[in-house]
């Protein structure tokens, strides 16, 4: 986020309690808007932003009347896996996207290394978070990632890279503010860069419109 103004109009989709917002604002981003369906915790996260809806269809009625409705950047941060037709999701969302405009997005990897090794053994079982999340609809690998734009025309790839297991998070302090843990970590950081989907945790991509979005329907792949 270093290289967005803090003047940008930024729309976070699927929201959940507002962490993200809370960090932006944090940072300066005071133009925040956001979309959550859960009817309770979007009123837990509505005094994070100036205006949150259960839907994108209303921001689709203020863009139809006002341009200037539209936005710098959308927030897809772990959300597209959970929906039928993403792809068909972009296309929508793109319309509410400014020119130029861009989409950071971030699904789980399906071909990491702690699905496939399991799999050797004929093992594939749901969790209650991760890459094999029980809620997730939709599995995405590399090359799915980088072929969005052949299935949103409004869209270009501008970055795409793969990010680490925060093990941090789950480590005792000890553990993860140790020098050699941070020896890891940039090695783990280098297989997901050299590797990414095999040691790529999960994918993050940078999409630019770049034209006119369309209504038409998209079929997921």
């Amino acid at each position: 986020m270093a290289s967005i103004p803090k003047t940008a109009r930024i729309l976070d989709i699927g929201c959940s309690g507002g962490a993200i917002g809370k960090a932006l604002r944090e940072r300066g981003f005071t133009a925040l808007e956001a979309i959550e369906i859960d009817e309770e915790t979007r009123e837990r996260a509505r005094p994070v932003y100036n205006r949150i809806e259960a839907s994108i269809e209303p921001f689709l009625a203020s863009v139809s009347s006002s341009k200037e409705a539209r936005f710098d950047v959308l927030l897809l941060l772990d959300v597209i896996e959970h929906m039928a037709e993403p792809e068909a999701f972009l296309t929508t969302a793109s319309q509410v996207l400014n020119p130029g405009g861009i989409i950071l997005l971030s699904v789980p990897n399906i071909t990491h290394w702690s699905v496939r090794l399991p799999m050797l053994f004929g093992c594939f079982n749901y969790t209650e978070r991760g890459i094999l999340d029980r809620t997730h609809l939709q599995f995405f690998t590399t090359r799915r990632v980088r072929e969005i734009p052949a299935q949103v025309s409004s869209l270009a790839l501008q970055v795409h890279q793969g990010s680490i297991a925060p093990a941090e998070f789950v480590l005792p302090q000890w553990i993860s503010n140790s020098a050699w843990f941070e020896v890891v970590r940039r090695v783990r950081r280098f297989a997901a860069y050299a590797w990414p989907s095999m040691f790529a945790f999960q994918h993050l991509a940078v999409l630019h419109r770049t034209a006119e979005a369309t209504t038409s329907s998209i079929q997921p792949k």
